[in-house]
């Protein structure tokens, strides 16, 4: 199970009794590791400053070790209010029951391989979970999906599409209330916009370019 995120120092966590999950098969597809990192480092950039917030991936998730019917391994999940995160990922899963919450929001995206069990079996069962949002994003352009972007809320323990818009430049976004942001697909790629100011958050490429641009606005300024 992998995070992205400020390291802190290590302690012991509310789950170190636990046995860690045994590690899943690693079944990313080259398509889809590009949408995974940036959901995953955009993400944790913006929350940054919030310690009760998980989001990784490549873990288990399932109810109970009890009970391991069904279980699934996410491309990304996100948490919030939790007590221990990082407790969290030393179990190399997401035990509902060991928690005490479903994952708020639950990220795929397609592949030839997976796109059908995403829009099936997996919505069934994150539903089951109480998985609040569920998101699917198809770097294909809608090949595996059907469509590019998709989104549920979760409404009285049944799923309900998410509205998706179309801009006339053809980007498509749909609203997460979980995040507070714009999920979005613009020109295949996987992008999240803040409501407030309608401007799209960095990823690493682009902040590490705004930041040289900021430090050489500075060195022009300074030469007078």
């Amino acid at each position: 199970m992998i995070t992205k995120g400020a390291v802190k120092p290590a302690q012991v966590t509310k789950y170190a009794h636990l046995e860690p999950l045994p590690d899943p098969p690693k079944v990313i597809k080259m398509e889809q590791f590009k949408s995974i990192n940036l959901f995953a480092s955009v993400l944790s950039a913006r929350f940054a400053d919030r310690g009760d917030v998980l989001i990784s991936g490549e873990g288990y998730v399932c109810r109970a070790r009890s009970d391991l019917n069904p279980l699934f391994v996410p491309d990304a999940v996100f948490v919030d209010g939790l007590e221990d995160p990082d407790g969290i990922i030393s179990t190399n899963g997401y035990v509902i029951d060991e928690v005490g919450k479903p994952p708020d929001l639950v990220f795929e995206a397609a592949s030839k391989s997976t796109g059908r069990r995403d829009l099936t079996v997996k919505r069934e069962g994150y539903a089951l979970f109480g998985v609040t949002e569920y998101w699917r994003f198809d770097p294909s352009g809608g090949v595996y999906h059907g469509v590019a972007l998709a989104g549920d809320r979760l409404i009285d323990g049944k799923y309900e599409p998410i509205e998706i818009h179309e801009q006339p430049d053809g980007l498509l976004w749909g609203y997460s209330a979980v995040l507070d942001l714009h999920v979005c697909s613009d020109e295949k790629q996987l992008r999240f916009r803040d409501p407030a100011n309608m401007e799209f958050l960095l990823d690493n490429v682009e902040a590490q370019a705004e930041v040289e641009r900021l430090r050489e606005q500075i060195r022009r300024l300074k030469q007078g």
